[in-house]
């Protein structure tokens, strides 16, 4: 492989929902949440004008940094940060990251007015909630069955958190350390990082690195290196048409069968099950 260090493909996976979801369609108005797309993008995003959607409008970063703009205001993003936007508020989200990868969660519902939200609500650092933003995705990707309305009682659950997060003001944006950190392991996945390699990148001695990383991400830095590698390998399974093995050395993993083998842990599924579904 010439060059281990792919950037994500720049592309938009899809995100419309089957009425094949809901055991009886999507009737029912007294539904928390109507779900109408879960979409993951991958990749920079150039600069489009801004537009409103007629419902909410939930950004959550995966991993990568970006901005979205408001008509008045530029809101940056961070792996684990994000915005809701409510319904008819004018707004993109921009970057030139080349492994920005977001979640986007499009729905009607009172669950946000009714939590006091009434205008673009920001938070960061969701750490706590980014196995719930997984978990909704692999839902979305599995389709089996009429899985509907746990599809949207785990997003009704993600809102409520996301919205008390903000609230607490424990949802504050990432320090520039652990944004420096964060960045640089997106840049690097290939490689074999040691921690101390990523503690002189942040500034800190090793042990105050690794306990002020934890405290900041619930994640140790061996963690959350492993959990970007396997997501940057879904992606490319789905979306780059590159062999497993070549997979698997660009995001570091030296040895096939060991990536098999965690990526099945992680996801609930084998790497070849994930590429023939791309």
């Amino acid at each position: 492989m010439d060059n281990p260090d792919l950037p994500l493909p720049n592309a938009s996976l899809p995100g419309q929902l089957p009425e094949s979801l809901w055991p009886t369609g999507r009737s029912g108005d007294d539904r928390p949440i109507q779900l109408h797309y879960i979409t993951r993008y991958a990749g920079p995003r150039a600069t489009a004008p801004l537009e409103a959607h007629a419902f909410w409008e939930l950004t959550y970063v995966m991993g990568g940094h970006g901005t979205l703009d408001l008509e008045d205001c530029e809101i940056p993003l961070a792996s684990a940060a994000g915005v809701l936007v409510p319904p008819h508020c004018p707004h993109r989200e921009r970057t030139d990251h080349p492994k920005w990868d977001t979640l986007w969660l499009g729905f009607r519902s009172e669950l946000p007015s009714r939590l006091g939200v009434v205008s673009a609500l920001a938070f960061g650092d969701g750490y706590a909630l980014h196995p719930w933003a997984e978990q909704i995705w692999l839902w979305r990707q599995r389709e089996t069955g009429a899985i509907g309305p746990e599809l949207e009682a785990l997003t009704a659950f993600f809102i409520r958190a996301l919205v008390r997060l903000a609230r607490s003001g424990s949802g504050a944006m990432r320090k520039p350390w652990l944004a420096r950190v964060q960045d640089y392991i997106d840049h690097h996945l290939q490689r074999d990082l040691s921690i101390q390699e990523l503690a002189e990148v942040s500034g800190h001695s090793v042990g105050h690195f690794h306990r002020q990383f934890r405290q900041a991400t619930g994640e140790t830095p061996g963690q959350y290196l492993t959990r970007r590698r396997l997501e940057t390998a879904w992606l490319y399974l789905r979306q780059s048409g590159l062999p497993i093995k070549e997979i698997a050395a660009a995001v570091g993993f030296h040895d096939p069968l060991y990536f098999s083998r965690v990526f099945r842990k992680h996801f609930g599924q084998s790497p070849s099950c994930a590429l023939a579904a791309g």
